[in-house]
């Protein structure tokens, strides 16, 4: 009887290291499938630390987008992205950045130039979403995607297109940043109304409404109302 039972006990177990081992190898084939499609697709994977402003993990892609290995990747730095991000471009890293920590949502998309290991510009897409948070809720780390954009500008009207509607989703993040009041002055300036126009239009005084569109340039960093205006249509405000 306990020999039986020994038996059965002995049976059990191999039917479980069998069933382990198929599931083992199932998991690894998925894994390995799944690695082949992103590395036909040289998308780079990587996870972001918004406190050490460093990647942190990557999957192994980034040479062939940027030409530097995982390993310098997640070597570099704030210091490095103000050297290697293009100067006209530099300002989205900061914007995903502050995006994430004031908790403005948790998915931010770009599109921007990084100056490749041999000196040539690689466009770029990049989509990264929150991670991980901290103990107290904040965005800790994001999960990203980067994927070389360079061969979609081969015309100019692709280029155009594209720059153009990453312009626009720049100017609506920073847009969000203002008040209701300041959002309902921003679309009459754009609409040509003086300041003493918009005082009687809002029943306010005209040194608010100068004291307001004196906020608004400088939340947007514009330095003209031409500017100012060009925005607000842009973004649908005019």
């Amino acid at each position: 009887m306990i020999n039986s039972l020994n038996q059965n006990e002995d049976i059990s177990f191999m039917r479980l290291i069998r069933n382990s081992v198929k599931h083992h190898t199932e998991l690894i084939d998925r894994l390995r499938f799944l690695k082949d499609i992103v590395s036909r697709l040289n998308i780079a994977i990587f996870i972001h630390d918004l406190k050490q402003l460093r990647h942190i993990w990557t999957n192994n892609n980034y040479p062939g987008i940027i030409g530097y290995t995982d390993s310098e990747v997640r070597t570099f730095g704030p210091d490095w992205a103000r050297e290697n991000y293009h100067p006209d471009d530099v300002h989205i890293i900061r914007e995903r950045i502050e995006y994430f920590r004031q908790g403005r949502g948790d998915s931010y998309s770009g599109i921007y130039r990084i100056r490749h290991k041999l000196g040539h510009w690689v466009w770029v897409y990049s989509n990264a979403v929150v991670y991980r948070r901290d103990a107290e809720g904040h965005p800790d780390q994001v999960l990203g995607i980067c994927i070389d954009f360079t061969e979609n500008f081969r015309t100019m009207k692709q280029f155009t297109a594209l720059f153009h509607e990453n312009q626009r989703l720049r100017h609506m993040i920073a847009i969000s940043c203002l008040t209701v009041r300041e959002r309902e002055v921003m679309r009459l300036i754009a609409r040509g109304m003086s300041a003493r126009e918009i005082a009687a239009a809002l029943n306010i005084s005209v040194h608010t409404v100068n004291n307001h569109r004196k906020n608004i340039m400088n939340k947007l960093k514009v330095r003209k109302v031409a500017g100012l205006v060009r925005l607000a249509a842009e973004c649908g405000l005019g």
